[in-house]
Formats: C-alpha cells, structure tokens, sequence
C-alpha cells in the first residue's frame, strides 16, 4: 500500500500510519482494515497522521464515515474568498 503502513503491536491494539490523504487511500484503508487489522481483535487502534501534509477532503471524509454515524457531521469548510 503506498499511503498506509499498517500493523498489530499484540492482539488488542492496532496501529495504522496514513502518509497523506492522497486520492485512494481510502480504498487502502478499506484494505488494511480488513487484510490487517480483520486477522485481530482489535479493542484499541492508533492512527498515526503525524506529518500528513493532507489531500483530499472527500477521502477524510470516507474514511471518518466508519467510525461516525450517518447523518453526523465529520467535514465542516468555513472558506472566504
């Protein structure tokens, strides 16, 4: 996967870095999810965005809609020209 690394530290706790929020990454997410973290039971997880220069907003905002329920609001843009 070229934007996520991810990995289990024990059985309970994961751990995902996310490189940049480039086009696809939410498809690698989907991926790590399930190939990675799927093989555990994971009770806690750790997303790493540490030097994540950012990307594109609709690919936070797939990747934010596993963990908020529908009809919450995860992307709010206050922009002035």
């Amino acid at each position: 996967m070229e934007n996520i690394s991810a990995k289990t530290y024990n059985t309970s706790t994961c751990y995902m870095a996310i490189g940049m929020f480039g086009y696809g990454v939410y498809d690698e997410f989907v991926t790590a999810l399930t190939n990675v973290f799927g093989k555990n039971k994971c009770k806690e997880y750790i997303f790493d965005v540490r030097n994540n220069p950012g990307g594109s907003l609709e690919e936070v905002a797939n990747i934010l809609s596993y963990f908020v329920p529908t009809g919450k609001v995860t992307v709010l843009v206050d922009s002035r020209l």
